[in-house]
C-alpha cells in the first residue's frame, strides 16, 4: 500500500510540474475571450453581459518577441515602462523581450444600456496575483486585430464568436479559446495593431499589491479611463517566465463580475511543496490503516 501511494504521489507531482507545451507564437489554448455576466434582475433584463476580457498569450521561448511585434507596439509598451515610479509599471522592454511568456489583455464594455438601470462605466481589471512576473505595463494606441477587423469596435467586440457564451463560474474554462472545436479565432492571423478612436480608453495605472474587491485574495489591478457601453481599452501586458494556467479575473464598474483568464502558473517551488505533501499524506493514511487493523485484531482476540 505504501509503495502504491508513493507512486501515485510521484506521478501527481510530475504532472503538476509539467509546463504548458506550445509552439512559439500565440498559444491557441490561451487565446480567446471571457464574457463576464450579471444575473438577471429587475434592472438588468435580457442580455446579461457586463463586459468582455479578450486575451492572448505569446510563447516567447524562442526569443522571437522583437521580430514578431511591430516597432510601434514595442515603443508604446516601452513608454509605459519608463514611468514605473508614477504609474506602477515595472520591468523594462528588454525584460519583456527576454521573458518566456507575454500575457496580453483587452477589456470591452459590452453591457447594453438597460431601460430601468444606469450605464455603469468599467474602470478596472483585477487579475489573480500568483507566480513571478518580469514586467508589467501597457500599449496605449494598440488593440487586437483578429485577422479580419480590429477587436473592440461595435460588431467585433471579442476574439471569436459574438454569441452570448457567458462565463459564470471560475472553473478554468473561459468563454472561448482558439483551441475550441468550431472556434473562429485564428492564432496565425491574430496581431496587435495601431488604433485610434474616441471609443478607445487609455490604461492609466498598475497596482501589484492589492486585493479583489470585497476580498482578501491578492490581486493585480489595471486601471483605465472610464469605459461606458461600447467603449474598449487599449492593451494591458504582463510578462513572466512561468507558463499559463486559467485563474480568476474580475472587471469592475461599482459591481464586480468574474471569469477565467490566463495567468502565470505558480512558482515551481510552490508546486514542489504540493508534491512533497502528497507522499506525506499517503504515508499518514497507511499508518492510520495499519493502526486500525491492529486495534481490530486486538479486539478480536
Amino acid at each position: 500500500m505504501r509503495r502504491f501511494v508513493l507512486r501515485v504521489a510521484a506521478v501527481a507531482l510530475a504532472l503538476v510540474a509539467l509546463p504548458a507545451a506550445a509552439d512559439a507564437g500565440w498559444m491557441a489554448p490561451y487565446t480567446g475571450n471571457t464574457q463576464m455576466a450579471l444575473p438577471v434582475t429587475l434592472t438588468n433584463q435580457g442580455d446579461r453581459a457586463d463586459g468582455v476580457v479578450n486575451f492572448a498569450v505569446y510563447d516567447n521561448t524562442d526569443g522571437s518577441f522583437n521580430s514578431f511585434f511591430s516597432t510601434g507596439f514595442k515603443n508604446a509598451l516601452g513608454d509605459s515602462l519608463t514611468n514605473n515610479t508614477t504609474e506602477g509599471t515595472f520591468g523594462s522592454l528588454s525584460g519583456v523581450a527576454n521573458s518566456n511568456y507575454i500575457y496580453v489583455y483587452q477589456v470591452v464594455n459590452s453591457n447594453p444600456v438597460q431601460l430601468l438601470g444606469s450605464d455603469s462605466a468599467l474602470d478596472s481589471l483585477f487579475l489573480r496575483a500568483q507566480g513571478s512576473l518580469t514586467a508589467g505595463g501597457w500599449a496605449n494606441g494598440f488593440i487586437f486585430n483578429d485577422g479580419t477587423a480590429d477587436v473592440g469596435p461595435t460588431g467585433n467586440q471579442r476574439l471569436g464568436h459574438e454569441g452570448p457564451d457567458f462565463d459564470l463560474l471560475v472553473d478554468g474554462i473561459p468563454s472561448e479559446t482558439a483551441a475550441d472545436v468550431g472556434s473562429t479565432i485564428n492564432v496565425n492571423t491574430l496581431t496587435v495593431v495601431s488604433h485610434s478612436s474616441p471609443n478607445a480608453r487609455n490604461i492609466a495605472g498598475l497596482d501589484l499589491d492589492t486585493t479583489f474587491p470585497g476580498s482578501v485574495t491578492p490581486a493585480i489591478q489595471f486601471d483605465y479611463d472610464a469605459a461606458q457601453t461600447g467603449k474598449y481599452t487599449y492593451l494591458m501586458i504582463l510578462a513572466s517566465n512561468q507558463a499559463p494556467i486559467y485563474r480568476r479575473g474580475t472587471i469592475s464598474d461599482g459591481s464586480h463580475t468574474d471569469g477565467d483568464v490566463p495567468l502565470p502558473s505558480p512558482e515551481p517551488g510552490t508546486l514542489a511543496l504540493i508534491g512533497l505533501g502528497l507522499p506525506l499524506l499517503g504515508w499518514g493514511y497507511v499508518r492510520r490503516l495499519r493502526a486500525s487493523k491492529a486495534v481490530a485484531a486486538a479486539v478480536a482476540q
